[in-house]
């Protein structure tokens, strides 16, 4: 469902900077016309669901978002998506693959 590149990996990585309750957490956000997920840095809660680990990084959501990729894999209209840290000409960002998926990882989002 969702990869990480060694690059973004390590990056994520050093963001995190071994705060152990933090991870990547996908959450579901209405479209005006789909569902979309986001995908953001932040502290995990207990009612979270575990939906991958990449070494030491988490990827968690609630149950309503794993409700709706469930629903949205088996029409497959949800594909696996990858998430990479590129450099380019407007400077270093993550990216992904699948439009579906919103990436807004930023270090101030760790207290």
């Amino acid at each position: 469902m969702i990869t990480l590149t060694k690059n973004a990996v390590y990056v994520i990585g050093k963001m995190l900077d071994g705060k152990k309750d933090y991870g990547l957490r996908m959450s579901k956000v209405e479209g005006c016309c789909s569902i979309l997920f986001n995908i953001n840095l932040d502290k995990r809660a207990k009612s979270d669901k575990l939906i991958k680990t990449h070494g030491d990084i988490k990827v968690f959501a609630d149950r309503q978002t794993m409700e709706a990729i469930k629903t949205l894999s088996e029409k497959n209209i949800f594909r696996p998506a990858k998430i990479d840290f590129v450099k380019t000409h407007l400077g270093p960002s993550f990216f992904t693959n699948n439009n579906r998926l919103g990436i807004n990882i930023w270090e101030h989002d760790i207290e």
